[in-house]
């Protein structure tokens, strides 16, 4: 599940655009722009239009078959998420299900200002995104019912995603404040990181379970489960009794276990204390590491790799988390503004050939074991493999060889060859040749051992069929996106060459 199924096909689309503009800095064609957003070249001038009549800021201009996006520096994707998450029809009947302040189908058309008919294509589709997850929208209170642990994590990743129009979810201040310092002491009394991030998930996943609670949805009954979650020191007792009486006063229940059931249950695993007892007593997160150490341990014996078994643990821990491997009440849920997601992406454009090993071990391994997962658990799959495996990523990397050449000094290709390797640690192997023969047949033939040559002068005429990519004496941003862009062309081109036989 993927928060971006929700919106319309055109704020897909307007969202497909503006991701595309921005990890483009230097420019992207209009050939590429089409490919990467799947519409047709009218559509996309049409979704420009729109974007800089919304957001006047958003400055797009077209040159020569490329678009250019000169935003302000304070002005990136973060805006464009925002108003997504707050002024789309769509996100707004998300938050109208949870709260259930509408009572039938008509009343909430009327607060979204939709006329019936478009309620109801809205409200279709909706259902039909939700009904492969046990999750159905009723009327008469208009709510959603049915697989209670899907919905409560759609809704905490869901104000994740909103936290900056989200600052408080329950009706009054001094409950949010109650149930954010609950937040705290829980996260100090069991030793789980103090961050933001992991104070934010925990508040949200409260206060969506305090609001289910109170409008009488329960969790199904849990019995597996670790035991991890402490609540017995007196900063967390003194915090929980003032949560329980801000909630009495506004005559609404309240449940520790019900409210925390991500951590209580495991289905959060924020340290490794936690997933190795886990791991130990119940019997979901058990089975769950042992298929995880499983796609892990063929992950390894594939690139003839090998790590310690505490490393496989931890890595286990990483992948188990949020079930990237498998999960068995619903599905990842991916937010708009997905970073991880946009990692891989970033990545793919340096490294085609990894990227193309990794997913082909991914489809194969999945194939074989009968597994199916989204296109989303593929790319948390990949982000954790990029960055926390690396070595198992050479097995897939195309090797090329790059010469240095230099007129400067008889010293300078080694500085070249410094600044080069610094920059470009794994795209190529830099050599430098002390000697160049004078023969010219002989010449021929030690150039072309290399894939590209980086120098500091234009080749002879002799030499234009080599792949040269000429820079200035001290590389400055310009040369390094020109070596970056030919090492791509490089490495693309011998992926489609077949290896001799």
């Amino acid at each position: 599940m993927n928060l971006r199924d929700f919106l319309s096909w055109r704020e897909q689309r307007q969202l497909e655009v503006v991701e595309a503009l921005y990890q483009h800095p230097s420019g992207i064609t209009s050939t590429e722009l089409l490919k990467l957003s799947c519409a047709a070249e009218k559509t996309i001038r049409t979704i420009i239009s729109e974007l800089q009549l919304r957001f006047p800021a958003f400055e797009i201009v077209s040159h020569r078959q490329h678009y250019y996006w000169q935003a302000p520096s304070n002005l990136g994707l973060d805006r464009f998420y925002d108003y997504l998450m707050q002024e789309t029809s769509e996100m707004k009947l998300l938050e109208h299900l949870l709260f259930e302040d509408c009572f039938t189908y008509s009343d909430c058309a009327n607060t979204l200002f939709l006329s019936n008919a478009g309620f109801h294509r809205l409200r279709k589709k909706f259902q039909n995104l939700l009904a492969p997850y046990g999750v159905k929208i009723c009327n008469r209170p208009f709510r959603i019912e049915g697989n209670e642990i899907f919905i409560r994590s759609l809704y905490t990743l869901y104000f994740c995603e909103k936290r900056h129009g989200a600052a408080y979810l329950l009706p009054d201040s001094k409950s949010d404040n109650a149930l954010s310092a609950l937040v705290t002491a829980i996260l100090k009394e069991n030793q789980l990181p103090e961050n933001y991030r992991v104070h934010e998930e925990l508040y949200f996943s409260g206060a969506v379970a305090i609001w289910r609670q109170n409008t009488g949805h329960k969790l199904p009954m849990q019995t597996e489960k670790s035991d991890f979650l402490k609540a017995e020191r007196k900063l967390t007792q003194d915090a929980l009794l003032q949560l329980k009486e801000t909630l009495l006063q506004m005559n609404w229940r309240f449940d520790f276990t019900e409210t925390f059931w991500s951590v209580a249950y495991d289905y959060l695993l924020l340290s490794f204390e936690h997933f190795k007892q886990a791991k130990l007593k119940n019997p979901r997160i058990n089975q769950l590491a042992k298929k995880t150490e499983h796609f892990l341990n063929e992950l390894l014996n594939t690139t003839k790799q090998s790590v310690t078994q505490e490393q496989k643990d931890k890595l286990s821990w990483y992948f188990c988390n949020e079930n990237y491997i498998y999960l068995k009440n619903g599905d990842f849920i991916a937010i708009l503004s997905n970073s991880r997601r946009e990692f891989v992406l970033s990545y793919e454009k340096k490294y085609p050939s990894v990227l193309a090993g990794l997913k082909k071990f991914i489809q194969e391994y999945n194939q074989k074991h009968q597994l199916f997962i989204t296109t989303d658990q593929t790319y948390q799959q990949l982000f954790l493999i990029i960055t926390l495996l690396p070595q198992v990523l050479a097995y897939w990397q195309v090797k090329t060889k790059t010469l240095v050449l230099s007129d400067v000094s008889l010293t300078h290709p080694k500085y070249l060859h410094q600044i080069l390797r610094q920059h470009f640690p794994t795209e190529t192997q830099f050599e430098i040749i002390q000697n160049i023969t004078s023969e010219q047949d002989a010449v021929h033939e030690q150039l072309e051992a290399y894939d590209l040559i980086v120098s500091t002068f234009s080749p002879q005429e002799m030499f234009a069929h080599l792949p040269v990519v000429t820079i200035k004496a001290t590389p400055d941003f310009h040369d390094f996106l020109k070596i970056e862009t030919a090492l791509r062309n490089v490495t693309n081109k011998k992926m489609k060459t077949p290896p001799p036989e």
